[in-house]
């Protein structure tokens, strides 16, 4: 996969919330490796959620192209 610059933004305080809201984390926004951790969790998920959409577009195209046996 290539790298992509969604991948690759300056994290807010607002997505430090959602981060540890969603995770159950304690990632401080003002401390550096806190900092490095979210973006990693962050881009993690991110691809996470292309790879998802991905499949499911793979499996409706999957789904369409299949016929019933006669």
């Amino acid at each position: 996969m290539a790298f992509s610059e969604k991948y690759s933004r300056l994290l807010t305080e607002s997505d430090f919330d959602l981060l540890n809201s969603q995770y159950g984390l304690a990632l401080d926004y003002r401390d550096a490796d806190d900092y490095r951790h979210a973006q990693v969790i962050w881009n993690l998920h991110s691809i996470v959620e292309d790879l998802q959409l991905q499949l499911k577009q793979k499996e409706t195209e999957g789904k369409r192209l299949r016929t019933p046996e006669s």
